[in-house]
């Protein structure tokens, strides 16, 4: 080695007896790249050449330089070499090296980055809380670079922890423990349902905070009660309160036997029915639901043994009378549906939406009506066969005036022809002619008498047909509807007028159509009996 030394130092003192020019030296370095045989970066000013390792050691020192982040540009300026060598070189030295990061055109060293997190960490040691939005706007990074920067520092360089709704969000593990202790304390207190943004409100929460914490006691049972609704509308509803809703609910269902929907909107109960499905549908025996309650099997059970006595028994009930005062009409009637469900259609009728009457009942009034009925259809029927006699006396008298007339103008007649027969002379064909017509007159003027009584008799039957035929008896009206309701009123005890009033509409119209059917019976009875009485006379 010292041998070799010596002669390294000789090498160097020695005077050199040929140089190249600096001409030939660039003239050198052009053939060695034309021929690929080195590889080299020349500047800007073209007046110098770099290697490439030598390129990327001026790169680093320049980035330790700038204190271990540095931008492309400001490096292109400082090593005086064109930007596309530099970006070129970057990428190169980023691909090889995992402490080194290129971010948004600036090179970045991994010690800048730990310098980053400590410096945030102490931030939020001294304010409790951070966003990361103000730390993007102090440090410069993009948003997602510095939040995988500090989700990767949390929990090591950064004593703190991330809003696990909002990862815009950082807090320190002390800052997390007083809120939490606040918001305990605060929720605790709550007696009635009561929106989270007045609590946020009146005691500055920070709102995802609150939402993460309340999750996570409510899990734990450490604050007793729930969260409804999402964050902007949510409400927070304590258990003591819903535990006093279930109770006041339950005790006036089992004491009364029933429930109204207003009691439960009074309670704050938002949805009544899911309410009632959830707390009284879970048993063998569930409630009735209707209009405005909700009503207990053995209610139930109630007017159905009343329902089934009123059938039995051929009368009728107000069922309105059996069930509690808020019950409405509706309810009334959807009670009464509900029990005639498991029974034949026509074994009962519901009328007024509160009374129901067996259908025995209803027939039984309809007899109330069978006296009237005939009496009125016999004096019809009476009526009726005083007016087709007279019809009949007037079509006889006016076919014995026509018959009159006739014998007239055959005088008329007679006159006129008789002297042309005497002029023409006895016998001959006018003689004979002349007795053909009086033959031929006598014969028309006995068949004209003949023909009105045969025309009088025809009269006479569709009179009687027409009397036995339906179609002037279906226009017929037995009583109107207000007569057969105070018919009722006064025949039928105690019956509510309403009651009568449904009452006579429902049976109108089968007394009118048995009154039509009575009337063409005494009708067609009285009508046989006048014809045999008329043609006794005439023989």
């Amino acid at each position: 080695i010292a041998k070799l030394q010596e002669a390294l130092a000789r090498t160097q003192q020695a005077s050199t007896t040929n140089r190249l020019s600096e001409r030939n030296c660039v003239e050198l370095v052009f053939q060695l790249l034309e021929k690929n045989a080195i590889e080299l970066v020349h500047t800007c000013d073209g007046r110098e050449y770099l290697h490439p390792k030598y390129f990327e050691k001026e790169i680093r020192d320049e980035l330790i330089v700038q204190g271990g982040r540095v931008n492309l540009v400001d490096l292109q300026q400082a090593i005086n070499v064109d930007l596309t060598h530099v970006e070129s070189a970057v990428h190169n030295i980023v691909k090889h090296d995992g402490r080194l990061v290129l971010v948004q055109g600036e090179l970045i060293d991994r010690d800048y980055l730990d310098g980053v997190a400590e410096e945030i960490n102490e931030t939020l040691q001294a304010a409790g809380q951070l966003s990361v939005n103000e730390l993007v706007k102090s440090f410069g990074l993009p948003n997602d670079f510095l939040l995988s920067l500090i989700e990767s520092a949390v929990g090591t360089t950064i004593k703190g922890q991330l809003d696990r709704f909002d990862r815009g969000k950082l807090f320190t593990d002390s800052y997390i423990a007083r809120q939490k202790a606040v918001i305990r304390g605060a929720f605790s207190a709550i007696m009635r349902p009561t929106p989270v943004s007045t609590i946020i409100k009146r005691f500055g929460f920070d709102e995802q905070l609150v939402y993460s914490v309340l999750q996570e006691l409510t899990g734990e049972n450490r604050i007793l009660g729930n969260v409804q609704g999402r964050q902007d509308r949510a409400l927070f509803v304590p258990e003591i309160f819903t535990r006093t809703q279930h109770s006041t609910v339950m005790s006036s269902f089992q004491r009364n036997g029933f429930i109204e929907f207003d009691t439960l909107t009074r309670l704050e109960i938002p949805d009544a029915s899911k309410f009632l499905q959830r707390n009284l549908m879970s048993g063998t025996e569930k409630p009735l639901m209707l209009s405005t309650v909700a009503v207990a099997p053995s209610l139930v059970s109630q007017v159905d043994a009343a329902i089934e006595d009123a059938i039995n028994s051929h009368t009728w009930i107000d069922v309105a009378t059996l069930l509690p005062t808020p019950f409405t009409a509706a309810d009334c009637q959807g009670v009464l549906e509900h029990c005639l469900k498991k029974r034949r259609r026509d074994v009962a009728h519901i009328f007024c939406e509160q009374y129901l009457a067996s259908d025995q009942f209803v027939q039984n009034c309809g007899q109330l009506f069978k006296d009237t009925m005939h009496v009125k259809a016999e004096k019809y029927a009476a009526a009726k066969v005083t007016e087709d006699a007279a019809s009949r006396s007037m079509a006889a008298s006016i076919g014995e005036g026509g018959g009159r007339m006739d014998r007239k103008e055959e005088r008329k007649r007679k006159a006129q022809t008789a002297p042309k027969s005497a002029a023409s002379g006895s016998g001959g064909a006018n003689s004979r002619e002349v007795k053909g017509q009086k033959s031929k007159d006598k014969k028309a003027t006995g068949s004209r008498k003949r023909g009105g009584r045969g025309d009088a008799d025809v009269d006479d039957a569709p009179a009687s047909g027409g009397g036995g035929g339906g179609a002037e008896f279906k226009v017929l009206e037995f009583l109107s509807v207000e007569k057969i309701s105070e018919t009722l009123s006064e025949k039928v005890d105690e019956l509510d007028e309403e009651f009568a009033g449904e009452l006579a509409i429902f049976l109108h119209r089968p007394l009118t159509r048995s009154y039509q059917e009575v009337a063409r019976s005494v009708f067609l009875t009285s009508t046989s009996a006048a014809g045999a009485s008329r043609r006794q006379h005439n023989a």
